[in-house]
């Protein structure tokens, strides 16, 4: 409905997993790989979502404050990863916890883009050091 209301594809941005709350003891609940593929099918399948931008960390809705859900649920990319091999015509970007060095590595994957945002405002002259390697695309907002 989306893609005709404005005839255009549409791109979503979403988390590995959401999760209500840590499990007892401050526990980060499991992401499960099948979960994550099956949303992305949900939302896929028709056609009109033509890429997904994973955060590569499940998101904890209660009890984590902002700051903390981007430093205590692990980092997953091998899930982001996994994604862009089950899902080929799909176009899958990979963001969350990257660092410069990281874009390297990633090109040589199935991924079609890497999200880079506060390693960018860090330190952006690694950056630009590995951008002449890897054709990197920024957005500042």
């Amino acid at each position: 409905a989306m893609a005709e209301a404005h005839g255009g594809a549409v791109s979503v941005k979403c988390r590995l997993a959401a999760r209500a709350s840590l499990l007892a003891g401050g526990r980060v609940p499991e992401t499960a790989f099948e979960e994550l593929a099956e949303y992305v099918d949900q939302i896929s399948h028709t056609g009109a979502v033509s890429h997904v931008v994973v955060h590569a960390r499940a998101a904890i809705l209660g009890g984590l404050s902002p700051s903390k859900n981007r430093q205590v649920p692990p980092l997953q990319p091998d899930l982001v990863l996994r994604l862009a091999e089950v899902f080929p015509g799909l176009r899958i970007t990979l963001n969350g916890g990257l660092s410069a060095s990281d874009l390297q590595d990633a090109a040589a994957t199935r991924l079609d883009g890497l999200m880079c945002g506060r390693t960018v405002l860090r330190r952006p002259l690694d950056l630009a050091r590995h951008s002449r390697q890897v054709a990197v695309r920024v957005r500042v907002r």
